[in-house]
């Protein structure tokens, strides 16, 4: 019966509505996006200029709306044709295949990875420590269209650095197709709209010209070297805003 649905959320779009009624539909709620051709059976229930709405049965509503903030909070980002959401100890082997690339060691350091429960370690004490304690991460980054990991990008907080600095690798069949640069402009436009952190900052070894490059179309401009440890290596500092 038509009295037995109710909105839901509104949504800024009907691909935003879709995609939010595909993750209903994958747990078994059935979920309705009304439009003009509903305006006979759900006259109260359309959407204005607002947006687009989603409709659920009532007796749907309080779990569809815990399902909803489940999928936000896991799914972070998207672009034109990646997505970016928070990892999970589920994502171990990709990321043992990534911290293990020669050009991760190179560039960017050696973190002991050897093992998938080294991988879960890294994970639990990394990542997913970020995102409860600050709210923000290293996030996975896949291709949209078909899901596939490619990468990581996101925020760090790093007890040396005041402000959070921006991180990003990618497995090297992946380079020079524009997808960090991609990646990155869209953290860096989450870190200033959505966190409202104003100044970003980046660390890179002094060698990696591919970075640097990448952060200067970023807007961030070298400004010092650092060394994290008194034993460590000497890095670039790149900072914006």
């Amino acid at each position: 019966m038509p009295d037995d649905y109710v909105t839901l959320r509104t949504c800024p779009d009907v691909h935003t509505a879709n995609v939010m009624r595909s993750v209903l539909a994958g747990s078994g709620i059935d979920a309705l996006i009304p439009h003009e051709t509903f305006a006979s059976t759900f006259p109260h229930l359309l959407a204005g200029s607002g947006g687009v709405r989603i409709l659920v049965r009532v007796v749907d509503l309080e779990r569809a709306g815990e399902l909803l903030q489940q999928a936000e909070r896991a799914s972070v980002l998207e672009t034109e044709r990646l997505s970016l959401r928070q990892l999970t100890e589920d994502d171990a082997p990709f990321i043992l295949h990534l911290l293990n690339e020669p050009s991760f060691i190179e560039f960017i350091g050696d973190r002991g990875v050897r093992t998938l429960d080294d991988a879960r370690r890294y994970l639990q004490a990394g990542p997913l420590a970020s995102y409860e304690q600050y709210g923000f991460g290293l996030y996975l980054v896949q291709l949209r269209e078909r899901g596939i990991p490619i990468g990581i990008c996101g925020l760090l907080k790093r007890d040396q650095l005041e402000h959070a600095d921006i991180g990003f690798s990618l497995l090297p069949e992946f380079w020079s197709e524009g997808y960090a640069l991609e990646a990155a402009a869209a953290v860096v436009d989450y870190a200033r709209v959505t966190l409202g952190l104003g100044r970003l900052v980046a660390i890179t070894s002094p060698h990696n010209e591919r970075s640097a490059r990448l952060l200067g179309k970023l807007g961030f401009a070298f400004e010092r070297n650092i060394r994290m440890t008194p034993e460590g290596e000497e890095l670039k500092l790149f900072g914006a805003g």
